[in-house]
């Protein structure tokens, strides 16, 4: 065989993958987090270091589970000419945990 041909073979069948998921999530980004999204909360502007404007977003997922990711939190690099996002799924109880770790942070890392 061709090692042409099965690069073509792999990469056709990642494209068809990435495509499936982002219909069945309700898009791109459902896609990247597991699960469609449902509302985005709340933005919070991180504001710029250098050419980067950074962006934190907090969404609602649509749970397919019990177990299953319900936050998302998407952080978003962005300049004039380019986009980046990273994408972090949590379930509710992790959730509550960052939530819980944020609130002792802020206050000095007491309890």
């Amino acid at each position: 065989m061709n090692a042409k041909y099965i690069f073509l073979g792999i990469f056709g069948a990642v494209v068809i993958h990435l495509l499936y998921q982002a219909i069945s999530k309700g898009g791109l980004r459902g896609a990247l987090f597991g699960a469609p999204v449902i509302r985005t909360v709340g933005a919070i502007d991180l504001g710029r270091k250098g050419p980067f404007r950074t962006t934190l977003n907090v969404l609602c997922l649509e749970a397919r589970a019990s177990d299953s990711p319900t936050v998302g939190i998407e952080v978003v690099y962005s300049t004039i000419g380019s986009f980046s996002m990273s994408p972090v799924s949590l379930t509710r109880e992790q959730a509550q945990e960052l939530s819980a770790l944020l609130s002792r942070a802020a206050n000095g890392g007491v309890q």
